[in-house]
């Protein structure tokens, strides 16, 4: 069976449907970059396919973009954003998952993931905070340690 990604055009607006995992060691959250806009920084994460729950997208997208298997902690936001970029409209569904990590497993900073102009890097979460990272919400919200789902929409 093909993978097909979870997005779709709907009238002018284009649905995406997403994971991400949030991969926390130390108050440092490990981001990726491309190497087209290497101050640019956002989550390991991807498009849910058709037919995978969020939980199985999360897992292997960790595993394509780390090279590591890690197991889910626990569900941390659901994310709901409208925004326009280059003058196309979406609606993007989010599932946040917070990761179990641990000293053992061993993430280079810098290493590249399985797409070769991204790579890895861990970043302090004070500072994203001030960095402009998106989505902005995220950072501030890593710091608190609560064990509610928290809903989040923004429509900017």
């Amino acid at each position: 069976m093909d993978n097909f990604d979870l997005s779709f055009q709907c009238g002018d607006i284009t649905f995406l449907y997403r994971v991400t995992a949030l991969i926390v060691h130390k108050r440092k959250l490990l981001v990726v970059s491309h190497i087209d806009h290497p101050d640019l920084y956002y989550t390991v994460g991807g498009r849910v396919h058709a037919g995978e729950t969020s939980q199985e997208a999360v897992l292997r997208e960790v595993v394509e973009e780390t090279g590591v298997v890690m197991e889910i902690d626990r569900l941390r936001f659901v994310g709901e954003q409208f925004f326009e970029m280059q003058g196309a409209k979406y609606h993007l569904v989010s599932f946040y998952y917070q990761m179990k990590y641990d000293d053992k497993t061993d993430i280079a900073n810098g290493k590249k993931t399985d797409q070769n102009e991204e790579s890895l890097h861990w970043i302090a979460i004070d500072d994203l905070i001030s960095s402009g990272f998106e989505p902005a919400f995220l950072p501030e919200r890593l710091l608190e340690d609560s064990f509610k789902v928290e809903h989040i929409i923004h429509k900017g």
